[in-house]
């Protein structure tokens, strides 16, 4: 093998690898990329989600509670 024919194939080589940087790696890191904010958006709305749960839970409790205290008064009268 003389160093034209080497040089050929790192040539190719070189192009090989340049196309699949482009035709594979470059959408796959693009779909890896919009899945990492989709994942991020995702969290932070069922943070969200979770927080408007627990602040329907409090007054939920605090609808029960007005209930049973005015049930409480009726059963005094």
């Amino acid at each position: 093998m003389n160093l034209e024919s080497l040089g050929q194939i790192v040539g190719i080589a070189g192009g090989a690898a340049a196309a699949f940087h482009f035709a594979v790696l470059r959408p796959l890191q693009d779909s890896i990329n919009e899945l990492r904010d989709l994942i991020r958006e995702t969290r932070k709305e069922a943070r969200i989600s979770t927080e408007k749960i627990q602040k329907l839970e409090v007054a939920t409790a605090r609808i029960e509670e007005r209930v049973e205290h005015i049930e409480h008064q009726g059963d005094i009268q």
